[in-house]
């Protein structure tokens, strides 16, 4: 028959035990937190819209400078020089430049042009209702 040697330690006490879970909980919740706030600000960067603002402005003044004429009329852009013709127009919710289709910005409800040469002024209102203005200077 087996007989327990004395003074051996066959198992945990009920406090190693404890101060297990605990440890496991605290490791648990500080991994939840962290996965938490990681997906706060992830979903922060993708809702924030400026940063896409800010290369269509841009991308559109290096159109609009490599272009010899332009109008603005009913929330289009034409663009003309001595060979080709385009326009910058918003459909689908997003703007893009046709012919052909060249996307510069997704996901807009709005945008209204003001034009008074040489500034064009390009007012932008997505779906998550962050809106953004800037004027652009057109010409050389």
């Amino acid at each position: 028959m087996f007989t327990k040697p004395p003074n051996s330690k066959l198992g945990f006490t009920l406090y190693e035990t404890l101060l297990t879970l605990l440890v496991s909980a605290l490791i648990m919740h500080s991994m939840n937190m962290a996965v938490t706030s990681y997906h706060r600000v992830e979903e922060t960067l993708r809702t924030d819209k400026f940063l896409e603002f800010q290369l269509f402005i841009k991308i559109l003044s290096l159109e609009l400078n490599a272009f010899e004429s332009l109008e603005v009329s009913k929330g289009e852009i034409h663009l003309n020089s001595s060979n080709k013709s385009q326009k910058v127009i918003h459909a689908n919710q997003k703007i893009y430049k046709t012919p052909g289709h060249q996307p510069y910005l997704y996901d807009v409800l709005d945008w209204q042009l003001t034009w008074s040469e040489p500034l064009l002024t390009v007012t932008v209102t997505f779906n998550n209702n962050q809106k953004f203005s800037a004027t652009i200077l057109t010409g050389d």
